[in-house]
């Protein structure tokens, strides 16, 4: 699994990368349980800045899995990260989740409105995280990143 986090807190950035990492060895032991086995490991990518993470989305030839972009942050606008990457990118990854402080719904609101498949309200739990990572993996996908519409 392929993961880029944008966020200009490192040690928030951290946390959820941490949390990623925890989130990941549980979908693995309960895959164990079932008899299957995870394909691949875990690959988390962390930006402080926004065109160092859209320059590494024009650059990789690698499919990212899900992206978490902090919606208000001092150094980058998140909602025109999320716009960016939906516009140029969106056959490149499978899940965009924009980060938004509780209380901050027009945040929520805007990077839904901008591309975002859902949301992370922080400060988080990991079983919220969970929920994010199980459903990335189920998303079915059209080839632009967006999840296909029921008929």
């Amino acid at each position: 699994m392929h993961i880029i986090i944008l966020n200009d807190d490192f040690e928030l950035a951290g946390l959820l990368k941490k949390s990623l990492w925890v989130c990941f060895y549980a979908k693995a032991k309960s895959l164990a349980q079932e008899q299957k086995q995870i394909t691949d490991g875990l690959d988390v990518r962390q930006f402080e800045d926004a065109q160092a993470a859209l320059a590494y989305l024009e650059n990789t030839a690698e499919h990212v899995d899900m992206i978490f972009a902090e919606a208000t942050a001092v150094r980058f606008d998140g909602c025109h990260f999320i716009r960016r990457c939906y516009e140029c990118f969106s056959g490149k990854y499978a899940t965009l989740i924009v980060v938004a402080d509780k209380g901050r719904q027009q945040d929520i609101e805007k990077g839904l409105a901008a591309g975002a498949h859902d949301y992370l309200l922080k400060p988080f739990a990991p079983e919220d995280l969970l929920k994010h990572i199980f459903n990335a993996w189920q998303r079915p996908e059209d080839g632009s990143g967006r999840q296909k519409k029921e008929s």
